[in-house]
């Protein structure tokens, strides 16, 4: 049992008294307490008691550590003033409570016992157990036990626990929404009072008191709902604005009426958004119907308590001496709003804890500037840098330092950023390795740990994990921890990919066709993805399937019976059963009849297709026929989130690509293609699909349980859901540009907003790393178009780019040689390390003999075990690797070669030597099938002829350029002068942009600095937008 029960903090005092403070104690030494921290920690924790202090924080630089330190120093420093810390989450704020708690437990038995003995007592010699005169004035005093222990506390540890105690009822802890909540409660009287609570109840119906109740997400969604059913607007009648969108855009707009703006004000000449426009109907009525249901959202908790201290005096001078002292922890991730309520609450001692460059979450409403920002408000405030890193090697430090401090220079950020300075020693360098594709990229991470744990360099307590951008990206690193059997654990909101909603959404289709008896998922199917059908239409249909089987008992004995798939897909096919059978019509009434029929015939549909296609076809036919995107889109909550869910299904849909050699999706089991392996042959390729998903789903739930047992697990999440954790090793998975960064970042250009917040969420997830930091990056991502997946070259990220770079001086024998620069692909060769040292490989190692495999960060292979010669991305021998040149490609010449595809690692030691399961072959034979060349053409209206189109990574500036711009000989471009982005994309083309669709490409616009080949596009929708002819949103269109 704790010192203080946890809720405990949030009590009134006006509802629980507590015990009369101890007498006031002696000068404390405060030697034990600044024990161990170093000289920038100590000027933060001492700070004056009466001040305010911005503690900028880097990453492993013990911030945590200098909080629990400097509420502990107010405590022992203070006798009755109460202290207020504010974290971000619940969970946050009780392990700092706890680390608080130790602290002062630790502190306190070190005084204690630096204490003379006390005196003798008259009750030394008396039984405590004895019904005597004084056994119930004693057994009082010994009712407090340690965890249900037998044996009641010391004399010392019942001094220490009161001790604490009293000293931690002193302090409040908890999160923003959690302290607001209190405030609120505790002012009730004057909640009704309130400008915009007034505002919002015109019959004066307004009936917040402290009972009032906190609605969560369902309950704001039935309150919209109520509303427009009221208004009598359907839900199809808001031109696809999703209610949980209104309710985010309603946060959005609090947010800007509490900083004095109209959200709902047209901005120049430019209409409002259809979004805002929605909300802007529906927003006051919302507001009036929390309020006159005694109800709040958690966007009031704020919003009206930073009102409340506003307009009354009285309630803002008494929280102020309420809580003298005022902390807040990750102080840069706080709203506008939020910080308001610090400056409201603050009275004469502020301290904030945080680190500019790890905001990032300015998509949930966070100021991206509140450190740089911070003087402004608080003209007085003293500045302390901690910036000794203790988690980290100095080599991991040096490149993330590196990547936070390029680009963007002339922020306030950037001038008060100061280097890291690493504490460990120098460790082993970051690694940066070039991967054919997202199953190169996994094989190659899961194999280097199964040989790390084989080699005991990973014992049970090596903490490692894979980090990524989105949650999608877990598929195909899930799939290599089952082939290689490695036990892995998911962290955060994402459950395993197959395990994702959406993923089963999709798969209970292919399992019901697969296995027509299936209940759970012809419920799944009929349940939640068909339209119209609800339990009643199901209970019918499963009336009329008792009906057939048991006419098919009763007079058709011997006689294989139907299944409920049969039975359904009968009710658009009478000839799926016997002809003797009772019909639908008999048992099913209209309405149920009218939903299935339409149902029966897209699953005919199916059920035709899968007799004759691949899997993939089928997957694909599914989503579209039934549209499970749009079903999806309903049920996400956001944007954000739905485009998230589309990422993971169309994950779905590569992974089943691979389940194709020769025979459709049901294909006989007894007539295997040439070349397929005769184990694979006993199953159709949908049954070798749904059972090489459930060994991923198994082997996912015994991770789970091998992680609770302190066993070796290997940890896969996001970028974000890694901030605040470290590990002994990290991998950096997916680094290539439209990737991590993102496309939308990129589309913002350099100095933006977003692309800012990706950097910044690259050096949160290079900082997690304590010893060993590996990046891998993908030469092709395959990508979804409206005409297929295309597989599309990357570049690697330009956070890379940083690291990897490594630019000639002037006067250097290179650049005196006539011109005769090495090309990018020279420079980015295995004989440059990651920071640009031109005589090592990727690994700080020295370049070894030519005959033997290289690992290199440019080679096609990307073999770090040797297991294949170096190739380059063409499948070329690396003597024969072609010239990085942009511009190599002639007017006459033909397509480049189809880039090797085939998988980076050698399949010896696959899963079935590992347990004795079926081999997941399927996985492991995983791009071994040269995929068709799909490069696309254009004809160049120069000459008439047909000139190959560069891809979007061909089509990027040479590195080697002093400047951005190409400068191709006039040889290859016909006559000289400068190449313009019709030589890539001819005015007139059609090409494809991936979520715009089909557009024609119009003459281009002048060039500007951040765009010096701009290539302007009309798309089918009418739309004109410019992008950058090297990036690669576009493609040309292959002629319908």
């Amino acid at each position: 049992m704790s010192i203080v029960d946890k809720d405990q903090t949030f009590m009134d005092d006006a509802l629980v008294e507590p015990p009369p403070p101890p007498p006031p104690m002696v000068e404390l030494d405060n030697s034990l307490l600044l024990e161990n921290l170093n000289e920038a920690q100590i000027e933060a924790v001492t700070q004056p008691l009466e001040s305010t202090s911005r503690v900028l924080a880097g990453p492993g630089s013990g911030k945590t550590r200098v909080l629990t330190c400097r509420i502990a120093h107010l405590l022992r420093h203070t006798h009755n003033e109460k202290i207020l810390a504010v974290t971000f989450t619940k969970k946050a704020a009780g392990e700092m409570q706890e680390r608080v708690q130790e602290l002062l437990t630790s502190l306190q038995t070190h005084e204690e016992e630096s204490k003379p003995p006390p005196a003798p007592s008259p009750y030394d010699d008396i039984d405590p157990y004895d019904d005597g005169a004084y056994g119930a004035e004693l057994e009082e005093a010994l009712v407090v036990y340690e965890g249900g222990n037998a044996e009641p506390l010391s004399p010392l540890e019942q001094r220490v626990r009161g001790a604490v105690s009293w000293q931690m009822r002193r302090v409040t802890l908890g999160t923003f929404h959690s302290t607001c909540a209190r405030i609120l409660r505790m002012n009730r009287e004057y909640l009704n009072s309130l400008s915009s609570v007034v505002k919002h109840s015109p019959n004066n119906d307004a009936t917040l008191d402290g009972n009032f109740a906190i609605a969560d997400q369902a309950e704001q969604l039935r309150i919209v709902k109520e509303i427009l059913k009221e208004r009598e607007i359907n839900e199809k009648d808001l031109k696809g604005v999703k209610l949980n969108t209104i309710l985010n855009v309603i946060s959005n707009c609090k947010e800007e009426f509490a900083q004095g703006k109209n959200p709902f004000r047209p901005k120049g000449n430019k209409p409002l958004p259809e979004t805002l426009k929605v909300a802007a109907q529906l927003y006051d009525a919302y507001r009036e119907k929390l309020i006159s249901t005694n109800q709040m959202d958690f966007d009031d908790l704020i919003y009206l308590t930073r009102e409340l201290l506003a307009e009354n005096d009285d309630v803002r001078d008494r929280m102020r001496q309420r809580w003298s002292h005022v902390l807040v922890d990750e102080f840069q991730d706080t709203s506008l709003s939020q910080l308001d309520l610090v400056k409201l609450l603050t009275s004469n001692s502020l301290f904030v804890v945080g680190d500019a460059d790890q905001s990032i979450y300015s998509w949930r409403g966070a100021h991206v500037g509140m450190m740089a920002d911070f003087n402004d408000h608080f003209p007085d405030a003293k500045t302390v840098y901690l910036m000794e890193n203790y988690r980290s090697t100095s080599n991991i430090v040096k490149a993330a330092q590196k990547v936070i401090s390029s680009g963007k220079t002339d922020s306030i950020e950037a001038e008060m950023r100061q280097d890291m300075k690493p504490k460990r020693e120098a460790g082993p360098k970051p690694r940066i390795i070039a991967c054919d594709d997202d199953k190169g990229e996994a094989d190659l991470v899961i194999k280097k740990i199964k040989q790390g744990v084989e080699a005991g360099e990973y014992g049970k307590n090596h903490e490692v994990a894979i980090v990524y951008r989105t949650n999608a990206q877990s598929r195909a690193l899930e799939e290599s921890c089952v082939q290689l059997n490695v036990p892995y654990v998911i962290f955060g909101s994402a459950t395993s990919f197959y395990k994702r909603q959406e993923v089963k959404d999709c798969l209970c289709f292919l399992r019901w066709l697969a296995n027509g008896k299936d209940r759970g998922s012809m419920l799944r199917c009929l349940e939640k993805n068909a339209k119209g059908i609800g339990m009643g239409a199901i209970a019918e249909f499963e009336s009329y399937c008792n009906a057939v089987l048991t006419h098919y008992g009763n007079n058709l004995r011997g006689t294989p019976q139907p299944t409920p798939l049969d039975l359904l897909l009968s009710i658009a096919d009478r000839s799926r059963i016997h002809e003797s059978s009772p019909p639908a019509d008999s048992v099913l009434g209209k309405r149920a009849r009218t939903h299935l029929l339409a149902f029966s015939t897209k699953m005919n549909s199916i059920y035709d297709l899968a007799l004759k296609e691949s899997v993939a076809k089928v997957l694909t036919h599914v989503i579209d026929s039934l549209d499970l995107l749009a079903l999806i889109d309903k049920r996400s909550k956001s944007t954000s989130e739905f485009e998230e869910r589309q990422e993971n299904v169309r994950e779905l849909q590569q992974a089943s690509e691979r389940y194709t050699d020769g025979r459709p999706c049901l294909g006989s089991a007894n007539s295997p293609t040439e070349g397929s392996e005769q184990e694979d042959s006993e199953l159709t390729p949908l049954a070798t699909f749904l059972e090489d998903i459930a060994l991923v789903t198994e082997l996912a739930d015994a991770s789970k349980k091998d992680s609770d047992e302190h066993r070796f697990v290997v940890c896969l999440m996001t970028i974000h859901t890694s901030k605040g954790m470290e590990f002994d090793t990290v991998f950096i998975v997916g680094n290539e540009d439209g990737t991590f960064p993102t496309s939308q970042a990129l589309e913002e250009g350099p100095g933006s907003v977003q692309l800012e917040e990706e950097k910044r969420l690259c050096y949160v997830a290079m900082t997690r790393a304590k010893t060993e930091l590996i990046m891998t990056w993908r030469k092709a991502v395959r990508i979804f178009t409206p005409t297929g997946v295309r597989t599309t070259k990357r570049h690697r990220s330009q956070f890379i780019d940083v690291l990897v770079a490594s630019k000639p001086k002037k006067g250097s024998a290179q650049m005196e040689s006539g011109g005769t620069k090495k090309s990018s692909n020279q420079r980015r060769s295995g004989t440059t390390n990651i920071y640009g040292q031109g005589t090592n490989n990727i690994y700080g190692q020295a370049p070894p003999k030519p005959s033997k495999a290289v690992v290199t960060e440019r080679a096609g292979t990307t073999n770090i075990y040797g297991n294949r010669q170096g190739t380059n991305s063409y499948g070329q021998s690396s003597k024969s690797s072609p010239s990085r040149s942009r511009f190599t490609t002639s007017r006459n010449s033909q397509s480049p070669a189809t880039p090797n595809r085939s998988n980076p690692l050698d399949r010896e030691n696959g899963y079935a030597s590992h347990t004795s399961r079926r081999s997941l072959s399927s996985f492991a034979r995983q791009a071994q099938q040269p995929t068709p060349n799909k490069s696309r053409r254009a004809t160049a209206q120069r000459g008439g002829s047909a000139s190959a189109v560069p891809s979007a990574r061909a089509r990027q500036p040479s590195k080697s350029s002093p400047n951005r711009s190409p400068k191709p000989k006039a040889s290859a471009l016909g006559g000289g002068g400068s190449v313009d982005s019709s030589w890539f994309f001819p005015i007139g083309s059609e090409v494809i942009h991936a979520k715009l669709g089909r557009g024609i490409v119009l003459p281009p616009p002048p060039a500007t600095e951040s765009n010096d080949m701009p290539v302007r596009v009309k798309f089918s929708s009418g739309d004109h937008q410019v992008f950058d002819a090297r990036g690669p949103e576009l493609s040309p269109a292959v002629s319908r």
